[in-house]
């Protein structure tokens, strides 16, 4: 209804900032913002994995000090491992140049550095267990 009534792609303003978008994707940002919003969104992942990651690196410093992994859900950990190996597979084969990925660098540490550490519980757990 929006595109024959109006005959082009649904605009909106935000905080003084014009957004078109086609479909589902954005298309086009008043230009002027155009860096202060990626630069905010990047300050964000760069937040949110640190976070991520350091929810992990707490639990694993934990197990150590009580020498146990009990009420630890291996099934849990399998689950996530394999979520954040999709997750991070499906950014790496979405971009198509090595500028795009280090652009997502926050997103691919956050969940493929999380592998890493999911693997180092799953280890304590069979560890602590025995």
């Amino acid at each position: 209804w929006f595109l024959s009534h109006y005959g082009r792609a649904p605009a909106f303003l935000l905080f003084g900032r014009s957004f078109t978008f086609v479909g589902k994707r954005l298309m086009s940002m008043d230009t002027a913002s155009d860096w202060w919003t990626k630069m905010f969104g990047l300050f964000l992942g760069w937040i949110s994995s640190g976070l991520y990651l350091g929810s992990r690196i707490s639990q694993i410093i934990k197990n150590k000090q009580r020498r146990s992994a009990e009420g630890f859900s291996l099934l849990m950990v399998m689950c996530t491992i394999l979520a954040n190996l999709s997750y991070g597979l499906s950014i790496i084969m979405r971009e198509s140049s090595w500028q795009d990925l280090i652009g997502k660098a926050p997103w691919l540490i956050g969940s493929l550095g999380t592998i890493f550490l999911d693997v180092t519980l799953f280890v304590q757990a069979h560890y602590f267990s025995w």
